[in-house]
């Protein structure tokens, strides 16, 4: 079956569990990454309006701490938290997915644009990379890619990403008997890396799917919306 680019985008959002469907029961990261893509789809697309919508959802239910309280010192101070303040998380990466959806067509916007969005909801120079990272992921599987890993490398090395973010990425292509982590205690980039490592040697879906399910909530939903994005919505049935 051939898929279209619609049909990946559907697969990325359902993997993201965006979309007029989601209510009351949306994790906080699924409200802010709803709202980045109703922005970016507008002609007249403002930072400031983002911002302003996002502090709104204080009250919402995060997956990730870091994105809670980046958000509530947003919200107090009007500006995002001191570098390294605290960090990392994968929160920022899963709402800035949201961004590639729209911006996966042109890559130098896509990088920047991911990054800034990032460094709003994640401190952390891991956290916001790690979000650049998977939104040039996503930006190769919607091209109908898919082989993702030497361009994200490609992309963090030209803007001096941190070494072990880089360093968990590089070791995804290499084969190893048992995944590369055991859960969700582990760091950010060591989730990210076997999120990737699972796309690249896995290759069927229900095999990818089966091994997200350990690695916690926030990196199953970074591999679901890659997933979907390689492999359209019938990849996530069931």
């Amino acid at each position: 079956m051939t898929l279209t680019a619609s049909d990946r985008l559907a697969g990325l959002s359902l993997g993201l569990g965006l979309g007029p469907e989601i209510a009351a029961l949306a994790t906080g990261e699924q409200v802010l990454g709803s709202m980045l893509l109703e922005e970016l789809s507008r002609p007249d697309f403002e930072l400031g309006r983002v911002v302003a919508r996002w502090v709104e959802n204080l009250d919402r239910p995060f997956e990730c701490p870091v994105v809670a309280r980046s958000l509530a010192e947003l919200a107090r101070t009007g500006a995002p938290p001191a570098e390294a303040a605290f960090g990392p998380g994968l929160g920022a990466a899963v709402v800035a997915l949201a961004g590639a959806a729209r911006l996966f067509q042109t890559p130098r916007n896509l990088v920047s644009g991911i990054y800034h969005l990032a460094r709003l909801l994640d401190p952390h120079p891991v956290g916001g990379y790690s979000a650049v990272a998977v939104g040039v992921a996503a930006s190769r599987l919607l091209q109908g890619k898919r082989d993702f890993v030497p361009e994200v490398l490609d992309v963090l090395l030209a803007n001096e990403a941190p070494e072990h973010l880089i360093g968990e990425i590089r070791r995804a292509p290499v084969w190893v008997r048992t995944m590369p982590t055991g859960g969700p205690a582990a760091a950010p980039e060591a989730l990210l890396g076997t999120v990737f490592w699972a796309l690249h040697h896995l290759g069927s879906a229900p095999r990818v799917l089966d091994a997200l399910v350990p690695l916690g909530p926030l990196a199953r939903t970074i591999g679901r919306a890659l997933l979907g994005a390689r492999d359209g919505p019938p990849a996530l049935a069931g």
